[in-house]
């Protein structure tokens, strides 16, 4: 649990997963690891307004489908977890704490993948008032994991490219564990031959390879690829990756 925390400090503006609002308010964590029974299914977080004005949200559960590009679908699931209180308003200048209760299936053979929305509520307008409302959201990453799984990555495919025009390799990367794999949080290896004909070897710790991938979400049986930038144009065939 606290590898996967101190792991998501590094990013919370993890490309399609997070929402980022340019807003006055602020959720703590944002990132949360249940077990699915006992004390440790319970988490709370911590919503803080410090805007000028009264902040109406709902607190909805979500299960998280990740693609292997990254794009995250969200299914409706609150009979999943007991939520209080499921829609409050924060006062100007104030905090609450949401309790999450995590109350679906016991027992689990291997994680899953949930989020938390908390989702700012329309308000009624003013007569005169523009007709249009921006509301935020704020999406709570929840691994619920059984005790004693552990995330097992395998590189699959490597293969050169340039992403706006910047060259590099995609990595097709699987998890075949039962616990969920946070990519951007390991150190990563990448060693191979230029197409000059030189060695190289690069590492990167989990720091940099959150700025890179963000969070690099891979859950278990699943795979995403990712995109690493390198200074150097490299040999495909040269080229391995190494994930600890």
């Amino acid at each position: 649990m606290i590898r996967l925390l101190r792991a998501f400090a590094a990013f919370l503006a993890c490309a399609g997963l997070f929402t980022a609002p340019a807003h006055a308010s602020r959720v703590s964590p944002m990132a949360v690891e249940l077990d699915p029974f006992g004390r440790g299914s319970v988490a709370r977080i911590e919503f803080t307004n410090t805007a000028d004005r009264d902040f109406p949200i709902e607190v909805r559960a979500y299960v998280g489908e990740i693609s292997e590009d990254g794009q995250l679908q969200l299914t409706p699931a609150d009979d999943d977890f007991l939520i209080f209180p499921p829609q409050l308003v924060i006062a100007p200048l104030q905090g609450q704490v949401v309790r999450v209760q995590y109350v679906g299936e016991p027992d689990l053979d291997e994680a899953r993948v949930y989020y938390i929305a908390l989702s700012e509520l329309p308000i009624e307008l003013e007569a005169g008032s523009p007709k249009v409302q921006v509301t935020v959201r704020f999406n709570v990453f929840v691994s619920v994991e059984p005790e004693g799984v552990s995330a097992v990555p395998r590189v699959d495919t490597i293969e050169p490219a340039i992403v706006e025009e910047v060259s590099g390799i995609n990595v097709r990367v699987a998890n075949d564990g039962k616990g969920m794999l946070l990519a951007g949080g390991r150190n990563w290896t990448i060693a191979g031959t230029t197409t000059s004909g030189e060695p190289f070897t690069r590492e990167f710790d989990g720091a940099q390879m959150g700025g890179t991938l963000g969070a690099g979400i891979v859950a278990p049986g699943k795979a995403r690829q990712f995109f690493i930038p390198l200074d150097v144009e490299v040999e495909p065939a040269s080229v391995t990756v190494e994930i600890e």
